[in-house]
């Protein structure tokens, strides 16, 4: 919903300014667990005590106490095998091939400023490489149609290839993930890692008494320190090339 609501970075990608835009979003995200608003649905009561869940919204889905969670393709793999460690504990869990997909939620009817997150893995090869053309290859052979299309087979998920999206429509779990495709975006980030913690901290602060606001500014002023420190000049500086003398 922040990326959806607009630009998550100024024009030289120096500070983030995605409060004013998405304060609203972050409260209606905070509403399902605040057990005075009309939205609750989620609390420790739902997850399992006896286990110690890295992901208690995975616990609580497997287990039937949710209706639905936001997960990208991939987790239809990790799906069964959370399944089949529920029962292995004796718990009541549902059918794998009960669950349903559907686009993610926008914020907006108009189909050009729709977006979703995207989420993938680049290959590239480092200029320190002693095999740099093998590697090329290499990734030019995994990236063909064919050997993409037996690859995304194998691994039950969605295409990057355009050429192939037309035939993974007929899945329809697969379905809803391509037809986003147009739509996904990427939100550049310094730290992934670093990112996601800022946001925890948000929303246990404003959980346990500090104003959404207060929370969510901190959250912004945390990773404009981050830009400050690291990447003054912007994450992507243009880069200078001298001119050979």
């Amino acid at each position: 919903f922040i990326v959806q609501s607009g630009d998550f970075y100024d024009s030289g990608f120096k500070q983030s300014q995605f409060v004013e835009n998405a304060q609203k979003y972050f409260d209606y995200y905070l509403a399902f667990a605040d057990r005075n608003a009309k939205e609750f649905g989620w609390g420790s009561e739902l997850t399992n005590a006896s286990i110690a869940a890295t992901t208690p919204e995975v616990d609580a889905f497997v287990s039937g106490k949710v209706a639905a969670i936001i997960e990208y393709a991939r987790f239809f793999n990790r799906l069964r095998d959370e399944i089949a460690s529920a029962k292995s504990r004796g718990e009541s869990t549902i059918l794998a091939e009960a669950v349903k997909v559907s686009p993610m939620p926008q914020i907006t009817s108009d189909d050009s400023s729709k977006r979703v997150l995207a989420n993938y893995y680049g290959l590239g090869v480092s200029r320190a490489s002693k095999n740099q053309a093998l590697a090329w290859d290499f990734i030019q052979y995994v990236s063909s149609k064919e050997v993409n299309k037996a690859y995304l087979d194998k691994a039950r998920l969605p295409s990057a290839r355009r050429d192939l999206i037309d035939s993974q429509r007929e899945n329809p779990n697969f379905a809803v993930f391509v037809n986003q495709v147009g739509s996904a975006i990427t939100v550049k980030s310094y730290s992934d890692e670093r990112y996601a913690n800022i946001f925890n901290n948000a929303i246990d602060q404003a959980s346990r008494g500090m104003t959404s606001r207060t929370a969510f500014e901190n959250a912004q002023a945390a990773i404009n320190q981050i830009l400050k420190k690291q990447a003054p000049a912007g994450m992507y500086p243009k880069v200078v090339v001298p001119k050979k003398k």
